[in-house]
Formats: C-alpha cells, sequence, structure tokens
C-alpha cells in the first residue's frame, strides 16, 4: 500500500491505535473531515489558537492525495 492510503492507515494507528479499515465509522468520518473540511484555525502543542493556513499541520499529504 503506498500514498494517499497509507497515509490514511499511518495518521489512525497514531490516533486510535488501529488500521483506517479496522477504525469504526466515527473515527473514519473524523479523519476524512479533517482532509475534506479544514479548518483554518488550530491548536498547536501547547494548545494556542493559531489562525494560519487552512490545513493543519501535518495533515497535507492526504488533502493533497485526495484532493
Amino acid at each position: 500500500m503506498r500514498g494517499g492510503l497509507r497515509w490514511l492507515d499511518m495518521q489512525c494507528l497514531k490516533r486510535f491505535e488501529k488500521t483506517f479499515k479496522d477504525c469504526d465509522q466515527s473515527k473514519q468520518m473524523e479523519l476524512v473531515d479533517e482532509i475534506a473540511y479544514p479548518e483554518i484555525t488550530y491548536k498547536d502543542d501547547k494548545g494556542n489558537e493559531i489562525k494560519k493556513g487552512k490545513v493543519k499541520p501535518g495533515m497535507q499529504p492526504g488533502v493533497s492525495f485526495l484532493t
């Protein structure tokens, strides 16, 4: 498995400790929504709200592959 599908699996493994196909639908949709509807604001590692860019850090590969 390569490219965007592998990226989806890796994101799910990091967040939920399961591959994308093994996650329940709510977890799958949580990740898909971040790709399909990227937020303009997000919180950094320290909890500060950041208002720059349209894609959260680390999500650009998924957005690029799936759009």
